[in-house]
């Protein structure tokens, strides 16, 4: 019996039985392996294709990146005379990107500028249209371009701009140009309606003659023609979508490339307090000399011509307490009791803030003035370090840009006494503090301190003003003594131990078992260490930064002058000459070009 088959279900070698050549092709399996590589090796050009499109991208914009920042880090210079917005498009006319600037944004001041820059272009694919090599092309100079006409039609007001905005003006404007020519987006529309129209006619009239046809065959007996018509599986709404996209797309396909660049160099308005350690330990070899130095240099680097009225320093010495001096004391409450020496005695409670001439409440705080005497010594009578320092030189210094008188006062400073890095830390944070500010105030008025810095220390919450500390220690906090106040009551004991070393003149003259009551520790090196930690934590709290030098120190005294740093990186353990660019590195700080973003 004879197989039939239907139309439907027709095995692929009938009809070539009697055609050898056509069965063994159609039979034949070799070459299978050939036709997946070749499928895999298009697959793969094709990657490669769009690899290649995006390398391209991304090697102009790391070049534009780069760019950038070398345009913005030079026209942010203060010493920069050229404007800045001319300065950045000249970078990129040089460099073949000139086309590609969006805008320039300059914001400067007496003490900054800020200049950023807006990068927009396009980069023109290699396989998938354009030039062989993906050429970065306009695409920032179009927003220029769109405002300046804008603005012109703004000015203009033609008949058809009346009533517009700048904003809406503008958008027309720059969709003129991100398409690659003059046409609007209401011109595209009717483009693309009129395109879309006659597509669907065509269609239309097509399809109906090919139906007509059909019928007249199906009449003569003969089967009807099956024949596709252009559009005829699109409806009307995506084949005005087609036309709308021919209306609207660039000249491209293109890639868009954007960058952004921000740089800013700032002459803050600093306070700077500078802590210098006098102490005995510092005339072991050259190690003052060095400090002298060090600390001119950094005078040097943070106050010039440019910095006029934007920086201050104040300079403290310390040893075992800190003078001072009969100008700055006569500002506070002071139970004043001698005229030897200038030194305020603060109580625990005083470390817990930065603080200087009121309570926590705002009332004012009266101190006790720290006795003078001398000590350490059970030999000879030796009266050359006292507990609070009394030679002209070693008095603070406020609110200073005379560099050099600065430079002079460091020169004249002597080391002797004993070491409370506390004691300096305070008055560092205390003139820092804008509680000090009234009466730094009345120091400027009476000429003691300078005049264009009458209004410091500012408040804390200034974001024009950076307050900085500079302490530095060649050693660790030590002990410090007072008198039992029944032989420390009245002038005649007063001037008693400014002619005796208290411990000499005890030795001599006191029972060996009764010498422990004339007098106490009111410091020693663990307490020390606690009240250091205590202020630099109050200074850090206000945003104050603090940079340490531990200037050949032990473990111990490196430990603790990096936790009272403001991070590790701001603590500096030096020898020797490495001291001066220990200061300079600081200082450098002060004054610095930042690349925001």
């Amino acid at each position: 019996m004879k197989k039939l088959f239907s139309t439907t279900c027709m095995p692929i070698g009938a009809g070539l039985k009697n055609i050898p050549f056509a069965t063994r092709f159609v039979k034949d399996e070799d070459g299978n392996i050939t036709i997946v590589s070749l499928a895999f090796m298009a697959a793969i050009g094709i990657l490669s294709a769009v690899a290649w499109d995006l390398n391209s991208h991304e090697y102009h914009r790391v070049k534009l990146q780069q760019l950038s920042d070398r345009a913005v880090l030079a026209a942010a210079d203060l010493d920069q005379t050229l404007p800045a917005d001319v300065l950045v498009q000249d970078y990129f006319d040089k460099s073949g990107y000139g086309d590609v600037v969006s805008q320039v944004n300059i914001d400067e001041g007496l003490n900054y500028r800020t200049v950023s820059v807006e990068v927009d272009g396009l980069v023109d694919t290699t396989f998938l249209g354009g030039d062989y090599y993906g050429a970065a092309l306009m695409g920032g100079n179009a927003k220029v371009d769109s405002r300046a006409a804008a603005q012109k039609r703004l000015d203009d007001q033609a008949a058809n701009d009346i009533g517009k905005s700048f904003e809406d003006i503008y958008e027309e404007e720059l969709e003129k140009r991100t398409q690659g020519d003059d046409t609007t987006l209401e011109e595209a529309q009717e483009i693309a309606r009129t395109a879309a129209d006659l597509r669907i006619d065509r269609r239309n009239d097509a399809m109906a003659a090919r139906d007509a046809m059909n019928e007249d065959r199906i009449e003569k007996g003969l089967p009807p023609l099956i024949a596709a018509v252009e559009d005829e599986y699109l409806s009307d709404e995506q084949i005005f979508d087609d036309e709308w996209y021919k209306a609207t797309e660039k000249n491209g396909p293109y890639i868009s490339m954007k960058a952004f660049s921000e740089a800013e160099e700032r002459v803050n308005n600093v306070e700077i307090s500078m802590v210098l350690d006098i102490s005995g330990s510092m005339g072991e070899g050259d190690k003052i000399r060095q400090m002298r130095d060090a600390a001119s240099i950094f005078v040097d680097s943070v106050i010039n011509d440019s910095t006029e009225d934007l920086v201050s320093i104040s300079v403290i010495p310390y040893s075992e307490h800190v003078s001072a001096g009969p100008e700055i004391m006569s500002k506070f409450s002071v139970n004043h009791v001698h005229n030897y020496s200038h030194c305020l005695e603060f109580s625990e409670s005083d470390f817990d803030t930065t603080t200087m001439g009121q309570w926590s409440n705002g009332s004012q705080k009266t101190y006790g003035q720290v006795q003078h005497f001398y000590w350490g010594n059970t030999q000879w009578n030796q009266r050359s370090a006292p507990v609070c320092p009394n030679g002209e030189n070693e008095d603070i210094v406020a609110f200073s840009q005379d560099a050099s008188a600065l430079k002079y006062k460091i020169s004249r400073l002597v080391p002797r006494g004993s070491t409370s890095i506390f004691a300096g830390m305070k008055w560092a944070a205390g003139l820092l503090d804008p509680s000090f500010r009234p009466m730094n105030a009345s120091l400027a008025s009476d000429g003691d301190t300078d005049p264009a810095f009458a209004n410091r220390p500012v408040a804390f919450d200034d974001h024009e003003t950076l307050k900085t500390v500079v302490l530095m220690t060649d050693g660790q906090n030590h002990y410090s003594k007072r008198i039992n106040t029944q032989v420390y009551a009245n002038s005649s004991h007063y001037n008693h131990w400014n002619n005796n070393n208290f411990d000499w003149w005890v030795r001599n003259n006191v029972w060996s078992s009764n010498r422990h009551l004339w007098s106490t520790d009111k410091y020693w090196p663990s307490y020390g260490d606690s009240l250091l930690n205590n202020v630099c934590d109050a200074a850090k709290d206000n945003n104050i930064v603090i940079w340490s030098i531990g200037f050949e120190v032990t473990d111990h005294g490196a430990n603790v002058m990096r936790d009272c740093a403001s991070s590790p990186s701001h603590f500096f353990r030096v020898e020797g000459v490495e001291i001066r660019e220990a200061f300079s590195a600081i200082a450098r700080q002060i004054n610095q070009l930042r690349l925001t973003q």
